[in-house]
């Protein structure tokens, strides 16, 4: 007898965990409107400008004034969220 309460109660946990972990958030969807894309510009900075497009596509450039960038790359969202001041943040892979 103990054998089929500890049997049942393990499947019963199982089944639990199964049906919580549907319940959790799913992958999180990128707009065509994030807050992140568009042109990014500090002079104090370095890269002193970056452009980010909304397929997720960046560049990084030396000036602001500069239309080669020196680096770029692709990102992607998985994450954002905002804290109790109002700033946007986001994790990427």
């Amino acid at each position: 007898m103990k054998t089929r309460t500890t049997i049942l109660a393990v499947l019963l946990s199982f089944l639990a965990l199964i049906l919580l972990g549907g319940c959790g958030p799913g992958k999180y969807v990128p707009r065509a409107n994030e807050e992140f894309y568009g042109t990014w510009i500090n002079e104090k900075m370095d890269p002193m400008k970056i452009v980010i497009s909304p397929d997720g596509s960046f560049g990084d450039y030396n000036l602001t004034t500069a239309t080669t960038p020196f680096r770029g790359g692709k990102w992607k969202i998985f994450r954002k969220w905002t804290d109790s001041e109002g700033s946007v943040y986001r994790a990427k892979e």
